[in-house]
């Protein structure tokens, strides 16, 4: 059997795990007073539907290297140039990131990502 996670009560990490008599299964138990069958002790439905949600925010939610790739032309970026979150938005044309508000003004950044969604207005 794998490892048994901490407690999903206490968050104790000294849990055990015995065999009771007649080849019963195994139970999986802590200080608290919980206790499972140690093939289910590890088995967290909601924790780990947060935890696959949470990694889906922040995958969509992060800083992409302009080394990794670039927006899709005319999309509305922030930058990052490795010490400032640009001014305003940005337009990507044709690989280059210029200022909204100053289209002469080329940008060197380091980083970008994507605007939130906006709220719905009823």
């Amino acid at each position: 059997m794998n490892t048994l996670k901490p407690c999903p009560f206490c968050g104790g990490k000294n849990v055990l795990s015995t065999e009771l008599q007649d080849g019963l299964p195994f139970i999986a138990y802590c200080q608290c007073g919980a206790e499972n069958e140690a093939e289910n002790w590890n088995a967290r439905p909601i924790e780990d539907a947060l935890n696959a949600r949470i990694a889906e925010l922040e995958a969509e939610r992060r800083w992409i290297p302009v080394s990794e790739r670039l927006p899709e032309d005319g999309e509305v970026v922030w930058l990052w140039d490795g010490n400032n979150l640009g001014m305003g938005y940005y337009l990507v044309l044709s690989g280059c990131f210029m200022d909204r508000d100053t289209p002469l003004r080329r940008i060197k950044p380091t980083h970008w990502m994507s605007l939130p969604t906006p709220p719905e207005v009823k």
